[in-house]
């Protein structure tokens, strides 16, 4: 990754080019700026290039610092990097990449719309007091699923159709089957009682 470009120093910031209408120059050929526009004022500093770095709004109170071209960089080697907003923190890019070892999110409400979402992890745990899923189509595959379901489990289906290779073993304390029309029972053997 490019390094960012260096931003000037104060004392260079001191060498103004003709006091006190020219902007102040550096060595390098930044220069530093204010610029009347609309009965408001704005602080500009520009590269050699004559490329906005850096803009403060006197009006508004934003303050802008950009890259003209190459990468921006926000690095603490030895420290924290911390960013609060009395408002929203938005980002915006056509790709991104989050590494880190351990995340924590503490969010009051969460809303996530994408086109895909893909996961992967070798553990997950979710527990909530309510979880609802609404979709189209529901796919699922395992190699074993086991639910424990401490009262009530009701499904409400148009049909139901189970494909069962092996064996299907049912036990309860007690069983209705109740059909509006017939009921078909077909086995090579069957065993009652």
């Amino acid at each position: 990754m490019n390094a960012p470009a260096p931003l000037p120093r104060y004392a260079d910031l001191l060498e103004l080019c003709e006091p006190p209408v020219a902007p102040a120059c550096t060595r390098r050929g930044f220069t530093v700026s204010v610029v009347e526009e609309d009965g408001g004022e704005r602080v500009e500093v520009r590269d050699a290039r004559h490329r906005l770095v850096v803009s403060v709004d006197g009006a508004t109170g934003r303050t802008t610092v950009q890259a003209a071209e190459g990468n921006l960089a926000l690095a603490a080697p030895n420290g924290d990097v911390e960013i609060s907003a009395g408002g929203a923190v938005r980002l915006a890019s056509r790709e991104l990449d989050v590494t880190s070892r351990k995340a924590t999110l503490e969010l009051a409400e969460t809303s996530f719309v994408g086109e895909k979402l893909r996961a992967k992890v070798d553990d997950a745990l979710v527990v909530a007091e309510r979880v609802e899923r609404i979709a189209t189509r529901v796919f699922e595959t395992a190699k074993s699923v086991f639910s424990t379901v401490e009262d009530l489990h009701q499904t409400k289906v148009g049909r139901v159709r189970a494909l069962v290779r092996g064996g299907w073993f049912l036990k309860s304390g007690h069983t209705s089957m109740v059909s509006d029309e017939e009921t078909k029972i077909d086995g090579k053997q069957i065993n009652l009682g």
